[in-house]
């Protein structure tokens, strides 16, 4: 629904207003480029990783297959971003109105769609080690299939309540709940602070707390199979305690600030948080590994694995 509201904006408002959506914007763009330019430094460093587990270490194949798999689908995510970005230019180049609708939608089902990509791919690992616990693996899918469903119909309505409002110089998408007989320094002023719909903010919140149990379950797993013995202490232990503990705690105060984002910050700035959320742990996750994988590279370092059941776990990577 289109609507053209009489008047000329105060300054202010109109400050209020485009400042937000430059911010949103300009992140999204430094943090696509960021993600992009990390991805060819360490692409070699992957690459090298890749072949050598493949080649030399023939019953850790598995792991290289789905850690492949998962930086495909890391690409996707990324190259989805630019592709967003890029129509966003093309439609505030173009005619206002349909456009302006059209790239908050898309923002809306890109967000869905990389989430679904996320929890595809937690749930190959789920299903790679617990693939003999065929009750719990159905379980799992279910409840993904039943967020997904329930988070497409909570977007399918947040997005069909729209409303643009067309004037100079800005245009503006706005929530149709918001009153019409509003002056136009007020419809910019509850542009630049409504939330997201309750019902999608609800769907998303299930949907992280639904991630944090599928990487419990995962760190549950490592720890039952690689935990020490009482009287001894594997190094192989202490390694994944070391990157469990470093994931853990990246992902936990991700989710918190996300958590905090999407229910307090206005929806406009939503766009330039969910790229920090994206591009952090991208960039920093795969430097973390490659770094520490380096150090203990550089200190010759052997691990042992005496003891340790390393055919339960047939899809981590061979790091002896």
């Amino acid at each position: 629904m289109n609507s053209t509201v009489s008047g000329q904006p105060s300054e202010t408002a109109i400050i209020s207003y485009v400042t937000l959506k430059h911010a949103a914007c300009y992140t999204i763009a430094s943090c696509t480029f960021l993600v992009l330019y990390d991805t060819v430094l360490t692409l070699g460093q992957e690459v090298n990783t890749y072949l050598e587990v493949t080649c030399f270490y023939y019953y850790s194949a598995p792991s290289a297959g789905i850690s492949m798999f998962y930086t495909r689908t890391a690409l996707l995510h990324q190259s989805l971003l630019i592709f967003s970005i890029g129509l966003g230019v093309v439609a505030y180049k173009t005619e206002w109105k349909g456009n302006s609708m059209m790239l908050y939608q898309l923002l809306n089902w890109y967000a869905w769609l990389t989430n679904v990509f996320v929890h595809l791919a937690i749930q190959v690992y789920i299903y790679a080690v617990f693939n003999k616990n065929r009750p719990l693996t159905f379980g799992l899918g279910v409840a993904f299939t039943v967020l997904t469903l329930v988070q497409c119909a909570a977007n399918v309505i947040s997005t069909s309540n729209l409303r643009v409002v067309e004037t100079s110089p800005v245009c503006v998408t706005i929530h149709d709940t918001i009153p019409h007989d509003l002056s136009l320094d007020e419809t910019l002023m509850r542009a630049a602070a409504q939330r997201m719909h309750p019902l999608l903010t609800s769907t998303i919140l299930c949907s992280m707390a639904f991630s944090l149990f599928l990487l419990a379950l995962l760190a549950y797993k490592s720890w039952i199979t690689f935990r020490p013995k009482p009287m001894r202490a594997h190094d192989l232990a202490a390694i994944l305690v070391r990157d469990s503990a470093a994931y853990f705690l990246m992902i936990l105060v991700l989710t918190i600030y996300n958590s905090l984002l999407i229910t307090i910050a206005p929806s406009e700035i939503i766009q330039a948080g969910v790229a920090f959320e994206i591009a952090l742990p991208s960039i920093a996750s795969s430097r973390l590994l490659l770094n520490l994988r380096a150090a203990d590279k550089r200190r010759k370092k052997q691990t042992d694995v005496d003891g340790i059941p390393v055919d339960q776990w047939e899809t981590m990577f061979h790091i002896t």
